[in-house]
C-alpha cells in the first residue's frame, strides 16, 4: 500500500505538470516561456476544464480516468527525454511528490464538508453523466467546486478510490515550491516587496500546513495569493500578466462562489490595458476563459436552473426542475448562516428577519469575531515582531511616507473585498486571504518609514531563518501526525480515509438506502449520516416527493 501510495504521487504530479505543458504551449508561450510552477498551476486549470466538459457527455469513470493517466505520462515521458533540463525536472517532481506525501499519509479529509457533498458530488461525477435538477436531491450540489472535476478524472484501474485525494494536496505541493523558489532569490527583505512576500509565506507555511484542514476555500485562498503575488510584482501590464491574473481569477470563483468579487482585480486590469494600449486582443487565451466561464454557468443552470445557486435573482423560473421557493429558502439561511446564526431560540430571531438591517452583527460579534481574532493573532504578532527588528536594525531611522504603488493597489482591492466580506457573508474561512492580505498590505505601507541601508545582509539571513523555520514547523506538525497514527488502522489503510461501504469501513456509517418515486423509479441514495464515497446520487436530506423524467438520454429530476 506505501508503494502504491508513493507512485500514486508520483504519477499525480506528473499527471498535472503534463497538461499544464499542453496548456502552455496552446495558449502561453506565444508571450512568455513559463517557469515550472506556473505550468503546475495551468495543468491543474487546464484539467478541472477537461472534466467540467468531458462530463456533459460521460460519466468520469475508469475509462476516461484511464486514458488521462496513461496519454500524460507518455506525453511526459517524451517531454523529459527531449528535455535539457531532465535533473531540474527531476528534483522539482521529486520535492512536489514528497510534500504532497507528507500532508496526505496517515491523514483525513476535511469533515463534514467532504462527507456531505465533496465525496457525494465527486462520485456522482464518476457513475453519472450530467444529471438536470441534481440540486433538487441535495441543494449543496448546485454550489460545489471545481475542484471537484479533477479530483473525479483520478478514477482508473491502477490505483484505489482513495487516489481522488491526491490532486488537492499536488496543488498546494506546487504552491509551496513557488513560494519558496521565489523567497530565496532575494537579497534585500528591508525592500518593502520582498518584505511583503515574506510574511505572506510564513503566513502560508501556518495557515495550510493540514490537509484535513483543505476543503475547496483553501484552494481558492491560495489562487489568491496567487493574484496579489503576481500583483505585487506587476511593472507593465502586458498580455503575459493578464494571462496569469485572469485564469487564476476565474479559477479563484470556479473554486467558490463568494470568490466572485476577486474579478473586479482582472476586470481593472484589462479595462487599463485596453485604455492603455487603445485595442482588444482576443487570443487564444482569452478565448480559453470566456468558454470555461460560459461552461461553468451552462453546468449551474443545468444542474440548478441558476447561473450563481442560490442566489434566487439569478434563477431561470421557466425551467420546470427549477424550484424557486425552495432556492429562496437555501439562499436565506445561507446568508444567516455565513453570518453566524446559532440558534434561533437563543437569538430568539427568524433567520429572515436575522439576515436584514445589520440584526445579524450582534450576533456576529457574540459568536464569530472572538474566532477571527484567534485565527489572524498569529499573523498579527509576526509582523509586530519583524517590524520591531527592522526599525532596531535600521537604528530607528525613518523618513517621508512613502508607498509602494502595487501595494496601495492591493490594500484598495483587498479593502473592498473586506466591505463586502463582511456585508455579505463574514465567515473567517470565507475571508482568510482577504483579511491576512489587508492586515500585511497596512503594515508594509506604514512600515516604508523604515530607512533601510543598515544591516540589510543580517535581516535578510534572519528572513532566510524564518522561512526555514516555518518549513521546518510545516515538516514537524505533518510528521508528528504521522508518527501519532501509527494503530491498526492507519497501519492497514495510510490514505486519507474518505470511508465507504466497504467491508472494512461497513461500521462507520449507515446503509444507504434507495429512494424510489411514485412509479417505482429509483432516484437517489439516502443516507441518515454522511453520503461520503458512496454509491451516487446520495443526500443526507430524505425527499419523497421527487419526480424524474429522461430528455435525449439524459436524467432530470423534478420537484413535486
Amino acid at each position: 500500500m506505501t508503494y502504491s501510495f508513493i507512485l500514486a504521487n508520483l504519477l499525480s504530479t506528473i499527471t498535472i505538470f503534463s497538461f499544464g505543458i499542453i496548456f502552455s504551449k496552446i495558449f502561453v508561450e506565444k508571450f512568455e516561456k513559463p517557469i515550472l510552477e506556473e505550468i503546475a498551476f495551468y495543468g491543474f486549470i487546464f484539467l478541472s476544464f477537461l472534466g467540467l466538459i468531458l462530463h456533459f457527455f460521460f460519466p468520469l469513470n475508469h475509462v476516461i480516468g484511464n486514458l488521462i493517466t496513461i496519454f500524460s505520462l507518455s506525453y511526459f515521458l517524451l517531454f523529459f527525454f527531449k528535455s535539457d533540463q531532465k535533473k531540474k525536472l527531476t528534483k522539482y517532481i521529486l520535492i512536489v511528490s514528497s510534500i504532497s506525501i507528507l500532508l496526505l499519509y496517515a491523514s483525513n479529509i476535511n469533515r463534514p464538508d467532504a462527507g456531505l457533498y465533496h465525496l457525494p458530488y465527486t462520485k456522482y461525477l464518476q457513475e453519472n453523466k450530467i444529471i438536470l435538477g441534481l440540486a433538487n436531491i441535495h441543494h449543496r450540489f448546485g454550489h460545489v467546486s471545481i475542484v471537484q472535476y479533477i479530483s473525479a478524472l483520478y478514477n482508473n484501474s491502477f490505483f484505489p478510490e482513495e487516489y481522488i485525494t491526491v490532486p488537492l494536496s499536488n496543488i498546494f505541493g506546487f504552491f509551496f515550491t513557488y513560494l519558496l523558489k521565489l523567497i530565496f532569490k532575494f537579497k534585500n527583505f528591508f525592500n518593502i516587496k520582498n518584505f511583503f512576500l515574506l510574511i505572506l509565506s510564513i503566513f502560508s507555511f501556518y495557515s495550510f500546513s493540514r490537509y484535513s484542514n483543505y476543503g475547496n476555500d483553501a484552494v481558492s485562498h491560495m489562487f489568491f495569493f496567487l493574484i496579489i503575488i503576481n500583483l505585487l510584482f506587476l511593472e507593465n501590464i502586458k498580455i503575459k500578466n493578464l494571462i496569469k491574473i485572469n485564469l487564476f481569477s476565474i479559477f479563484c470563483f470556479l473554486n467558490k462562489t463568494f470568490m466572485i468579487i476577486v474579478l473586479l482585480i482582472p476586470l481593472f486590469l484589462n479595462i487599463k490595458f485596453f485604455l492603455k494600449e487603445k485595442k482588444i486582443d482576443i487570443n487564444p487565451n482569452v478565448l480559453f476563459c470566456i468558454i470555461l466561464v460560459i461552461s461553468w454557468l451552462i453546468k449551474n443552470i443545468l444542474i440548478s436552473g441558476c447561473l450563481l445557486y442560490p442566489v434566487s435573482l439569478s434563477c431561470i423560473k421557466s425551467l420546470s426542475y427549477v424550484d424557486i421557493s425552495n432556492t429562496k429558502q437555501v439562499e436565506i439561511e445561507g446568508s444567516a448562516w455565513s453570518k453566524e446564526i446559532r440558534n434561533e431560540q437563543i437569538l430568539k430571531i427568524p433567520r429572515e428577519v436575522y439576515i436584514k438591517n445589520f440584526n445579524w452583527v450582534n450576533g456576529w460579534f457574540q459568536f464569530h469575531f472572538k474566532k477571527i481574532i484567534e485565527k489572524i493573532s498569529p499573523l498579527i504578532i509576526i509582523l509586530f515582531l519583524l517590524v520591531i527588528i527592522k526599525i532596531i536594525l535600521a537604528r530607528c531611522k525613518f523618513k517621508e511616507l512613502e508607498y509602494d504603488k502595487n501595494i496601495l493597489n492591493i490594500f484598495i482591492f483587498c479593502s473592498i473585498f473586506f466591505i463586502i466580506w463582511f456585508l455579505k457573508f463574514p465567515l473567517y474561512r470565507f475571508g482568510l486571504s482577504y483579511i491576512s492580505v489587508l492586515i500585511i498590505s497596512i503594515v508594509c505601507i506604514l512600515s516604508s518609514i523604515i530607512k533601510n541601508q543598515n544591516n540589510v545582509n543580517f535581516f535578510t539571513k534572519f528572513s532566510y531563518f524564518l522561512i526555514v523555520l516555518s518549513v521546518l514547523g510545516f515538516v514537524y506538525k505533518n510528521g508528528l501526525r504521522i508518527v501519532n497514527s501509527n494503530d491498526e488502522v492507519y497501519t492497514k489503510y495510510p490514505w486519507p480515509k474518505i470511508y465507504t461501504l466497504s467491508e472494512n469501513n461497513k461500521n462507520l456509517l449507515n446503509e444507504n438506502k434507495k429512494i424510489y418515486n411514485s412509479d417505482g423509479e429509483f432516484i437517489y441514495f439516502y443516507s441518515q449520516g454522511e453520503c461520503l464515497f458512496n454509491s451516487s446520487p446520495c443526500s443526507n436530506y430524505k425527499k419523497n416527493n421527487l419526480k424524474i423524467k429522461y430528455f435525449l438520454n439524459y436524467k432530470i429530476i423534478l420537484p413535486n
